[in-house]
């Protein structure tokens, strides 16, 4: 299936196929874009991957550390722009628990 996919692909579309990182599965079970999809009551929803929830901890640690240099203000700017734009991009799935465990102490 994902030669005859991948064969229509380059020669009608004229475009690349990068072998490496295409697959062909259950929707559910691949990620894409750092997301998976999760089927609850009949509709399907977003997930962030494992991968992806690591790196926004990993990016808050390293914003909020004691170490760096700057001002509250500039911290707690550049913070709220990460989180904005970690809630932006996941914002569809089910991230409302990991966020919470996330600010609340």
């Amino acid at each position: 299936m994902l030669e005859s996919v991948s064969r229509f692909i380059e020669r009608e579309l004229k475009l690349i196929v990068n072998t490496d990182k295409s697959k062909v599965g259950s929707p559910t079970r691949l990620k894409f874009l750092s997301c998976l999809m999760k089927q609850v009551n009949g509709t399907c929803r977003f997930i962030p991957t494992k991968e992806a929830k690591k790196k926004f901890r990993a990016e808050l640690k390293r914003r909020t550390s004691r170490k760096r240099p700057g001002d509250f203000k500039t911290i707690l700017n550049e913070i709220n722009q990460v989180t904005r734009g970690w809630i932006g991009y996941f914002g569809l799935g089910f991230i409302k628990s990991f966020i919470q465990k996330e600010i609340e102490p």
